[in-house]
């Protein structure tokens, strides 16, 4: 059974650091890996392994709840990051789970925090298909008459 866990490294101060995600599938699958997110050590929640929602302060010997403005956009915040988190865990099942023969390495693991980027090519190395892409840009820009020479030249040239 596929678990995936949130952590922190540093458990004190109120530096940044980034969130962990941890994979564990028994003994065959222990993977480790730092996510997009990051936090205030001291916004952390370590037993549920999320950020903190709810902050209280000491009054009176007795702890209340903070509902300033500020804390308040911190929760959201917050709830925003947590709800990511728990997209990207929903991810890594999802991939899990979908995946056959696929080696459940480091690499493995990291294209799902961050997928690859493909990049196409938008305008083709050889000069008779970026004929086809320039026509079709310019069709509106151009006269008829300059479309068909360089359709002309393009027949040309790929004979």
């Amino acid at each position: 059974m596929l678990k995936t866990k949130f952590f922190v490294r540093h458990t004190s101060g109120e530096g940044v650091t980034p969130i962990y995600v941890r994979v564990t599938n028994g003994r065959a699958l222990d993977r480790k890996a730092p996510t997009k997110e990051t936090c205030i050590v001291s916004h952390w929640d370590s037993e549920n392994r999320m950020m903190k929602e709810r902050f209280f302060v000491e009054q009176k010997g007795k702890l209340v709840e903070k509902r300033d403005g500020v804390t308040r956009a911190l929760v959201i915040q917050n709830k925003e990051v947590n709800a990511r988190l728990q997209e990207l865990e929903k991810k890594i099942e999802k991939s899990f789970k979908e995946s056959e023969g696929v080696e459940f390495n480091l690499e493995w693991l990291k294209n799902i925090i961050n997928p690859p980027v493909v990049k196409e090519d938008a305008i083709p190395d050889d000069f008779v298909a970026y004929c086809d892409i320039f026509t079709e840009q310019k069709k509106h820009d151009v006269s008829k008459e300059y479309l068909g020479k360089i359709n002309r030249i393009c027949r040309i040239l790929q004979n």
